[in-house]
């Protein structure tokens, strides 16, 4: 959370870099405070990001009008991340009453919009709404697109549901849509916690065959290579998907193995005869062997 809150602090410069244009003569249009209003909504700054609209909502002859609104309901989103649970109700009722005046407006509500409202649903796990909120792609005639499945299949995830995440996925696809980088990092995070190996690395498969970004280095990728202690074969072929390096691991350190006792070794019979003095550090006697 303090990580968060550093940046919010930074993501505020952008509010910051305004008032000194304005403060020098400027006048910023239309692609400035949207723009200032998209990095206060990734940073989940929806006080700096309600500023902004309503200064952004005032100007005249705007090519899309809906997108104010879907920065704003993005920023109230993603601000769950920085607020204790006990106060994501009231960032929803904000975001339920600025889609209602966006609605009022008569704005025709575009994927971005929708993505936004479901986002404020999804980020904080609350399925039902969600869902409900899925269903009204259909009301207002708007095709989904791969960000709304991406946040369902989020969701899904978080809330350990990787069947239903699984079926997102399908539905996906039979909507004639590819998953991107995006969604294969939230499958395999959901795989990851739910135990799912050999699924998780059909998923980094796919990523490799349909040239998508995919190095050993990932967050995501490293989480779920380090939970296959236990499957070597699958670690195996991580590694070459990746393109992790081989690291040579001495047998009495490898998973399950100790270190030998070369003092317990048997004996030899040429080795009775031939090293005498040798056999006085190592030989253990039968007394010995049964105290051990």
């Amino acid at each position: 959370r303090r990580v968060r809150a550093n940046r919010l602090d930074y993501y505020d410069q952008a509010f910051k870099v305004i008032e000194r244009m304005k403060a020098n003569g400027y006048v910023p249009d239309i692609v400035t405070l949207t723009t200032a209003m998209k990095a206060c909504a990734h940073g989940g700054d929806y006080q700096t990001a309600q500023l902004l609209f309503d200064e952004t909502i005032k100007i005249p002859g705007q090519d899309k009008p809906e997108m104010p609104y879907a920065l704003l309901l993005l920023s109230y989103a993603l601000s769950v991340k920085t607020l204790p649970n006990t106060e994501w109700h009231n960032q929803i009722a904000k975001a339920e009453e600025l889609f209602l005046q966006f609605l009022a407006r008569n704005l025709k509500p575009e994927v971005s919009v929708l993505n936004a409202m479901l986002r404020v649903y999804t980020e904080p796990m609350r399925i039902k709404r969600a869902l409900e909120m899925k269903d009204r792609f259909a009301m207002f005639n708007v095709k989904p697109n791969i960000g709304t499945y991406n946040a369902l299949i989020k969701m899904w995830c978080k809330t350990h549901k990787i069947e239903r995440a699984l079926d997102t996925l399908n539905l996906l696809k039979s909507d004639g849509l590819e998953p991107n980088f995006t969604s294969y990092a939230f499958l395999i995070e959901g795989c990851t916690k739910e135990g799912h190996y050999s699924t998780g690395v059909k998923f980094l498969r796919e990523m490799k065959k349909s040239g998508k970004p995919l190095h050993w280095t990932l967050s995501f990728v490293a989480n779920f290579r380090r939970q296959l202690g236990k499957f070597p074969e699958l670690a195996r072929e991580v590694d070459e998907l990746t393109g992790r390096p081989y690291r040579y691991v001495p047998p009495w350190l490898q998973h399950g193995k100790g270190k030998p006792r070369h003092d317990m070794r048997p004996v030899s019979k040429e080795e009775e005869k031939s090293f005498p003095q040798f056999l006085s550090l190592i030989h253990i006697s039968e007394p010995t062997r049964q105290a051990e």
